[in-house]
């Protein structure tokens, strides 16, 4: 969470990214790293922000969304893993 002077809208909070590029944030925002937006989405982060401005609630589920991004994220890395394991044999 973002401390620092001014209001929830204000950008009084002058922050700096990663590659060196001057942000401004609010009091009380929160900042994602890309492994969370990776995992959440962008659809589902921006539906959230929508929501806080309109007052509404969407439908806000990514639960689903997460689980199938974890299993797509754990077979890609076995297909690494077994094409790790395929090229040391043709090595030996």
């Amino acid at each position: 969470m973002v401390r620092g002077p001014g209001t929830a809208t204000s950008d009084s909070v002058p922050a700096i990214t990663e590659d060196m590029q001057p942000i401004r944030l609010s009091n009380g925002e929160a900042v994602l790293n890309a492994e969370a937006v990776k995992l959440l989405g962008e659809d589902f982060i921006h539906r959230v922000n929508e929501a806080a401005f309109t007052g509404s609630r969407p439908h806000l589920r990514p639960t689903v969304t997460i689980r199938k991004r974890r299993a797509a994220a754990r077979t890609r890395e076995q297909a690494v893993k077994q094409e790790d394991i395929e090229g040391d044999k043709t090595h030996v």
